[in-house]
């Protein structure tokens, strides 16, 4: 059900811990770290696989949901969702910097919108 989303250019699917070395390729970029609230540069490799693991924890009880944004084949960014107190819920996202402009991430935030309504009963 929310394991995968799939919308015209992108497909969100839930992320893996073989995700890491793409996920590093667009966290290690300055100008990434300059506009992201966690990211930090140098970003390590291991930063990247942490964040997966927990990502994969909370996805287990439920308590957020984090995508690897795919486009073309390629892991490109990642996007979480976290439900939150009176049916709300916040999320945030990373785009590797090859992507910005393009629409893409307005895309994966409605799958993950749309999702949300139907899925969670945000």
């Amino acid at each position: 059900m929310l394991e995968r989303l799939t919308g015209k250019r992108v497909i969100l699917r839930k992320l893996k811990l073989s995700d890491a070395d793409d996920m590093h390729e667009y966290c290690n970029d300055p100008e990434f770290a300059r506009y992201a609230l966690r990211a930090t540069y140098p970003h390590k490799k291991s930063s990247s696989a942490a964040f997966i693991a927990d990502s994969l924890k909370n996805w287990k009880k439920k308590t957020a949901f984090a995508w690897a944004i795919e486009h073309q084949g390629r892991i490109i960014g990642s996007l979480s969702l976290k439900p939150e107190e009176f049916n709300k819920a916040s999320t945030g996202w990373g785009l590797n910097r090859k992507y910005w402009g393009l629409g893409l991430t307005t895309e994966a935030v409605r799958l993950v919108v749309d999702a949300g309504f139907k899925n969670l009963k945000l």
